[in-house]
């Protein structure tokens, strides 16, 4: 089995459901303009969700190169992913509509989404993934 193909599959994978998931919150950001527009602690966490999307775009780089500095930024940034996650809705507890994008959001790409990263998690210490990042 070429753990190398499937671990770059994942990484891509991994790459694509972001971008869809950053997508759907620039839609529902940009739906809800009005109301968002006078609560600034949402603008607080757009921001920060800009910087943290750069910055796992980066470590997702670093992983398709085999780069040491991805495997030690992996894991931070997915607790980041979390935590933005939680504190974003703590502040400004979202209204979402729930339309079909919202459905395939929430119960299709982000389930899958932590799924993939789990496995990420895995195959970076699978010996045969390992051994490259060094």
């Amino acid at each position: 089995m070429n753990f190398e193909k499937i671990f770059t599959r994942i990484i891509l994978l991994k790459i694509s459901m972001l971008m869809i998931i950053i997508v759907w919150g620039a839609s529902v950001r940009l739906s809800n303009y009005n109301v968002m527009s006078s609560s600034p602690s949402t603008d607080i966490g757009g921001i920060l969700f800009f910087i943290f999307s750069i910055g796992y775009f980066i470590t997702s780089y670093f992983l398709l190169r085999y780069k040491y500095l991805g495997v030690l930024l992996f894991v931070p940034m997915v607790s980041a992913f979390i935590i933005l996650g939680f504190l974003s809705e703590l502040l400004n507890p979202s209204q979402f509509s729930q339309d079909i994008f919202y459905l395939l959001i929430f119960y299709i790409v982000s389930p899958a989404f932590f799924i993939v990263q789990g496995i990420t998690i895995c195959l970076i210490y699978l010996p045969e993934i390992r051994s490259k990042f060094y």
